[in-house]
């Protein structure tokens, strides 16, 4: 069968090997830019049309909202609408939401990260926990990382052995009390839950096992210990599981993604067939190398070579300035000359990445001063603003009575005379009868019940009004009733009569919800519920890809994954700022690190500029930088232009020895310019040595701040400075001749140390 935009024909041969192949666990290893989302769908295409498999027989898992639905457009266009829209595709979390809501007989509310905090805060109130001593912020990311290793509150008790773990755990307690009282899940929940619904009841386990025949997993090197025993649970031991990744791609382990996943699939699948996919359709053959080599020295890897037919293309710059003012003045020249002296881009084609997001304010500035329009992804998000999230409470509880955390939110917004005393007796009331707050208010609009004149009066309007809105949810299209609650609630209102700025601009943002609710009804889901499932589901890198502008974007390397720009700069390529000082101490930090890197030059398609400072401000101070090690990782001959410091150190020691015809000779001092001596690095040419003998990956102690491990060096003779990771200090420079180091255990030689 041969249908509209599908043909076997284009594919290169492990592609189409892969699409091909029959029943049984597959491993597609795909490079960067091979064309995975191609072979997924294709093998989805072709089960249907080549196995007479039934489309809902087939159940498609992504990471993002952007990714299923470029996956399900594709699949529309190859066999219709119609079978597209039989096929389970979709986001772990929306595909476990949608067993939820079959098999859960009542209505129940997503929180989002917002929510949930102040879930988190409303427990350690109760539980009298300082908030100053554990903030939210760690109490969100334990819990959240123990529903990734499905253990819960009673498992995660048993486990806490010091002063913290078991405030977390009363904390865990109460706040899974509170979600189920409010019948309301968080993110972690949606997949724990189904999990632990297909454990505890194994007809409902079969029903679903039954139903998939085929299990496609993308992005698997992104996948948590949650998602993977969901993934077996659906395809069982032996079961017809294809998994498509890219272990060199895997940066979300502190998001607790398990990289052991990919790398042992084979132990978990005796009988797996892995294919590669090691065709790049996307870069040059010079980024691909450079891209290559940096990965190249991460150990415990699945070996690939990425090629490309593509052109050789431009060789890779690079630029140090002295400062940030310099290094974001460098990129903005270059953004100029592409866009606008030589005219062969557009703003968009451009993307500055950087490690942490601090890093964006010199670049910010420097675009603004040459009123140079650009956006940052990963900044404030249309759904987390205030205003939006006030509406949506509203909705929430119009959909979901029992949801008090949103009800907190919303019952005195805007001000309506009901204070946080009358709150109280409202929830004492609802907690005593087993009812909602929303059935408790309208109880006591009848009898009172201890409220004051004036506070009564105001619970009566705000339970009249909720159940209003409540009565005419069906009776309207979705955008109308939308408009009706902003109306009604008073919310309109209240920013009309704001300072003009403010007002205005949070009425255009209401406009903007209306306009989202409209767009969403031409979906043919005309559903308030339906409405708030999307809107809860939505990734924040679900946005990273929107081009309405033309506009330079900036974003970190980790918003770039699944991206990809004509012209990328990758800046502050510094130790200790990439690779981040946080992964210096820790082997699997590092090789994450290096993975990260690799994600960024594969963004490239036709254009890569690496750049760095040799300076750089901390706390009023001009710190020295070394050059990241990756910069020393990349081949001199993929640059042109300046190169990299060691690189060029290495050559002219290179030149020099030729000189002698071969003969070994250590270049002095005085060979070398003065410009290459105040740079001499030795940590990439680890065949020069210093008077002091004192060498990159030496171990040393430090009469203040202990031991450590020289990372980095600059200068020579009285000059030298060095740079010294130290286990309890962090990173510190100091003058050679000055620091009174140690060594402590010799030096070592391995590889990224």
């Amino acid at each position: 069968m041969t249908a509209k935009g599908f043909s076997i024909s284009e594919l290169n041969p492990p592609q189409r090997e892969a699409v091909e192949y029959g029943p049984g666990p597959l491993l597609v290893l795909a490079g960067a830019g091979s064309g995975k989302t191609r072979v997924i769908t294709y093998r989805i295409a072709h089960l249907i049309s080549h196995h007479n498999l039934a489309p809902a027989a087939i159940i498609a898992v992504t990471f993002t909202n952007k990714a299923a639905g470029e996956m399900r457009d594709r699949i529309k266009q190859i066999l219709g609408n119609v079978i597209a829209k039989q096929i389970w595709i979709g986001t772990f979390h929306a595909l476990c939401l949608r067993i939820l809501k079959k098999e859960i007989p009542y209505e129940f509310t997503i929180y989002d990260e917002e929510e949930s905090k102040r879930l988190l805060k409303e427990c350690q109130r109760e539980l009298n926990i300082d908030e100053k001593q554990l903030k939210v912020v760690q109490l969100g990311y334990r819990i959240e990382g123990s529903k990734h290793e499905l253990i819960g509150p009673d498992e995660y008790e048993k486990t806490a052995v010091d002063f913290t773990s078991r405030q977390v755990a009363k904390v865990y307690h109460l706040y899974q009390k509170k979600l189920v009282r409010n019948k309301a899940y968080d993110f972690g929940d949606l997949i724990m839950s189904t999990v632990r619904l297909f454990q505890e009841q194994p007809e409902l386990h079969k029903k679903y096992r039954d139903q998939f025949k085929y299990v496609l997993v993308d992005e698997y090197q992104d996948i948590n210990h949650c998602q993977y025993f969901w993934i077996r649970q659906l395809a069982g031991e032996q079961g017809n599981l294809t998994v498509v990744g890219d272990d060199d791609q895997s940066i979300y382990q502190f998001r607790g993604a398990d990289l052991r996943n990919i790398l042992e699939f084979e132990r978990d699948y005796p009988k797996a067939k892995v294919i590669k996919l090691e065709q790049n359709y996307r870069s040059t053959q010079n980024i691909l190398a450079a891209a290559g080599a940096v990965v190249g020295n991460n150990s415990g890897r699945k070996a690939k070579t990425l090629w490309t037919e593509n052109e050789t293309g431009l060789p890779l710059q690079y630029f140090r300035g002295e400062t940030e003012a310099e290094e974001a003045a460098f990129v903005v020249r270059e953004i100029l000359q592409d866009v606008y002296d030589k005219n062969i881009r557009r703003l968009t084609d451009c993307v500055i990445l950087y490690r942490t997001n601090a890093q964006s304010r010199p670049f910010e500035d420097a675009l603004r001063r040459e009123r140079i329009p650009y956006r940052i992804v990963g900044g404030m998000k249309f759904y987390d603003r205030m205003e939006i999230k006030d509406i949506l409470a509203y909705l929430k509880v119009i959909m979901n009575p029992a949801d008090e955390l949103s009800l907190d939110r919303i019952v005195n917004t805007p001000p309506r005379g009901i204070g946080a005393g009358t709150i109280s007796k409202v929830r004492k009331i609802a907690s005593e009868q087993g009812s909602t707050m929303l059935e408790a208010m309208a109880g006591m609009a009848q009898d009172g019940q201890g409220l004051t004149d004036r506070a009564r009066q105001a619970v009566t309007a705000f339970s009249n009004l909720m159940q209003g809105l409540k009565s005419r949810v069906s009776q309207t299209d979705l955008a109308r009733y939308l408009a009706t609650v902003i109306t009604e609630t008073g919310y309109l209102a209240m920013w009309q009569k704001a300072p003009h700025d403010e007002g205005a601009s949070r009425l255009e943002n209401l406009n903007e919800l209306i306009k989202a609710a409209d767009e969403f009804s031409r979906t043919g889901d005309n559903t308030l519920g339906g409405f708030l499932e999307q809107i809860a589901l939505v990734s924040s890198w679900d946005e990273a890809d929107s081009k309405d502008n033309d506009q330079v974007t900036l974003m970190t390397f980790h918003s770039a994954k699944g991206l990809e720009f004509p012209l990328v700069f990758m800046v502050g390529m510094e130790e200790g700022l990439f690779p981040h000082s946080n992964a210096l101490q820790d082997e699997h930090g590092l090789a994450e690190e290096r993975r990260l890197c690799y994600v960024g030059i594969t963004r490239a398609r036709e254009r890569l500029i690496l750049t760095g400072t040799a300076t750089r401000s901390s706390f009023g101070n001009r710190i020295y930088n070394s050059e990241s090690r990756f910069l020393h990782e990349i081949p001199g001959r993929l640059f042109m232009g300046q190169i990299p410091l060691c690189h060029q150190t290495a050559q002219q020691t290179a030149d020099a020895r030729g000189l002698w015809r071969g003969k070994q000779y250590q270049v002095s001092a005085d060979t070398l310019s003065n410009e290459h001596n105040e740079h001499f690095s030795e940590d990439v040419c680890p065949d020069l040595d210093d008077e002091l003998g004192l060498v990159v990956g030496q171990r040393v102690s430090h009469a203040k701040y202990g031991s450590g491990t020289i990372v980095g060096k600059q200068g020579v003779g009285e000059d030298l400075k060095l740079e010294v990771a130290f286990t309890r200090h962090g990173r510190k420079q100091m003058l050679a001749r000055f620091a009174a180091l140690q060594p402590t255990s010799g030096k070592s030689r391995a590889k990224g140390v």
